[in-house]
């Protein structure tokens, strides 16, 4: 995908398949309820937009230039795949609403476009991935929205 086809997808196909998520959704991997998902890519959202930050990076220097070029391609996250970020517990939900959780996950979103619009130089560090231009940060949250979509069955 280019950078504008992630965008699109983003901006027009997540939303839209976001509101057919329903909170009594079965994950095919992982302990994440449909409910903790939301919540979970609203919080990468945040350290992606900015509002959360974080100056830890957990991967080894000379990783990087790897890891980035891995967001940048087509290749999928594993099912399954581990944050070093995450424990093995659940994080307690924040908010009650399903319905609130995800109109908090797409203002996280969109307010990841409005960072980088109003500075097109910004870069943000990402604790895994280091540090992010736009374009890098668009590919990684197109794909960890993309690993998590099927990981709940959604189409797109």
């Amino acid at each position: 995908m280019t950078h504008e086809e992630r965008l699109k997808f983003l901006k027009t196909t997540v939303p839209v398949v976001l509101d057919q998520l329903n909170d009594d959704a079965k994950g095919k991997w992982g302990i994440m309820t449909a409910h903790h998902m939301v919540e979970h890519m609203a919080l990468a959202f945040q350290l992606a937009n900015g509002k959360l930050i974080d100056t830890n990076t957990f991967t080894a220097e000379e990783k990087i230039p790897m890891m980035k070029r891995f967001i940048l391609s087509e290749r999928p996250f594993q099912e399954n795949t581990k944050s070093p970020l995450l424990s093995d517990e659940l994080m307690p939900i924040k908010f009650i609403s399903f319905d609130e959780a995800k109109s908090v996950f797409l203002q996280e979103l969109f307010d990841i476009f409005k960072a980088y619009e109003a500075d097109e130089t910004l870069v943000i560090r990402n604790s895994i991935f280091g540090d992010l231009n736009y374009e890098e940060q668009v590919a990684l949250i197109t794909k960890h929205i993309k690993h998590h979509f099927n990981q709940f069955g959604l189409s797109y």
